[in-house]
């Protein structure tokens, strides 16, 4: 396994120009008008992912590690299976690095060079060590394998709803209330979006879904392309500060993605439970934000 990081020292944020039209309980209160944001750091390295994916073929890479102090690599790092493209971790490093100065068409064709970023490798550790390491520490520590799976891409829409299906479960979200918090859930108007995400909330069986969501993000169509055909009722909330996504059933379990739902299956993700002390702080956020009561 490579491990590789993003060295930001002389990071600039791009900004690009988005339309925005202010809602408020599903309706439209005033004119769409244009403001000018900046992409964020893990959009950045989300498109650089995809870009190596689609063009390299490289689908296991840009996966973070939750035990990085047990692999002494840096937090924020990521990795590529190098392993599984051969064992060329020389060959990959100077890939890596020519793609660094590659244009991204999401970034309106700057490369992550202009922007500032460059890549650093920190570490290489053979799998089978890779594996040692880590069921070493949990044996010694009494722990056991967190769950933890993945969202590949390229995934059919029966896998998607299938992989839902199976953390709703999980979870018990039927007959409870389900939190969803996700800043692009309404983003994507498209009808084979829209009717995936109908199909995937159904399966939850949720008594009701509270959705928290960015406004700037908001389409109208997609909600209602997607709420006219619930077996749920469905609350929305405006929240700017969320940037995770999370699916918090009874606000007792839940779980979490790396990706937006729209991201589900264009872009390598994780999907993996959220301990206790996660959900309630979580809850315990909400609460104190007055998003939910």
């Amino acid at each position: 396994m490579l491990y590789f990081r993003f060295n930001t020292d002389n990071f600039i944020a791009p900004k690009q120009i988005q339309f925005i039209t202010p809602y408020k309980d599903g309706q439209p209160i005033s004119e769409t008008y244009t403001e000018e944001v900046s992409l964020s750091l893990g959009e950045i390295k989300t498109y650089f992912f995809e870009k190596l994916c689609t063009e390299l073929g490289l689908n296991e890479i840009g996966i973070g590690h939750a035990m990085y102090d047990v692999l002494d690599i840096p937090s924020d790092s990521f990795s590529v299976n190098d392993e599984a493209v051969g064992n060329c971790d020389g060959v990959l490093k100077y890939v890596f690095s020519e793609y660094t100065k590659l244009p991204i068409k999401e970034l309106n064709d700057k490369s992550l060079q202009d922007l500032g970023i460059a890549i650093e490798f920190c570490k290489r550790i053979e799998n089978d060590k890779n594996e040692l390491l880590l069921s070493h520490y949990v044996q010694q520590n009494g722990l056991s394998y967190i769950t933890e799976d993945v969202l590949w891409k390229n995934m059919t829409d029966e896998e998607k709803a299938s992989k839902f299906s199976a953390y709703f479960e999980k979870i018990s979200s039927a007959g409870k209330e389900l939190i969803i918090v996700d800043p692009y859930l309404f983003k994507d108007e498209s009808d084979d979006y829209c009717n995936l995400l109908t199909l995937v909330i159904n399966k939850s069986k949720a008594q009701s879904v509270i959705i928290i969501t960015e406004q700037k993000n908001y389409r109208q169509s997609s909600y209602d392309k997607i709420t006219n055909n619930l077996n749920t009722t469905v609350t929305i909330k405006y929240n700017n500060d969320f940037h995770d996504r999370f699916w918090i059933s009874d606000r007792k379990k839940g779980f979490y993605t790396g990706t937006s739902f729209n991201g589900v299956g264009k872009r390598i993700a994780l999907i993996n439970l959220l301990s206790p002390d996660d959900v309630t702080e979580i809850i315990t956020e909400l609460t104190e934000q007055t998003i939910i009561s």
